[in-house]
């Protein structure tokens, strides 16, 4: 359970806690705000950096055991491995998860394109697109 909980804090920005209904909830006290993803947050510097650690560790090991493990698609597929836990952490609880099918198309879409930054990163990728001639 602890472990879940390191992971909440650092994918996923902290949550308010949850009234219970028809508690009486001072003005002050009050919040609206949902849980959001660490992209925009401050855990997004830690985030980011462990993710690139962890993809560039286990592509590194699967280099030493296995030459065959050496090429760029092992590190895109534990880029999107951990994508995926990523997503999954952000989209555990109620009060963070998309609530409409565009909700989650889009969070679906944003989740891919930041494995491929992830995977960019621990390939080395400088130049996105070839200059034209």
């Amino acid at each position: 359970m602890e472990i879940r909980r390191f992971l909440r804090s650092v994918y996923v920005g902290p949550l308010p806690p949850k009234e219970k209904y028809g508690e009486i909830v001072a003005a002050g006290k009050q919040t609206t705000t949902v849980g959001r993803s660490a992209f925009i947050t401050a855990q997004s510097f830690a985030s980011y950096p462990v993710a690139v650690a962890v993809i560039s560790t286990a592509w590194g090991l699967c280099k030493r055991l296995d030459d065959r493990l050496s090429t760029s698609w092992t590190a895109l597929v534990f880029a999107a491995l951990v994508g995926l836990v990523i997503f999954l952490i952000n989209v555990d609880d109620e009060r963070s998860k998309p609530k409409s099918v565009r909700g989650w198309l889009i969070a679906i879409i944003i989740a891919c394109f930041n494995s491929l930054t992830l995977a960019a990163a621990v390939l080395g990728v400088s130049t996105v697109a070839a200059p034209s001639k």
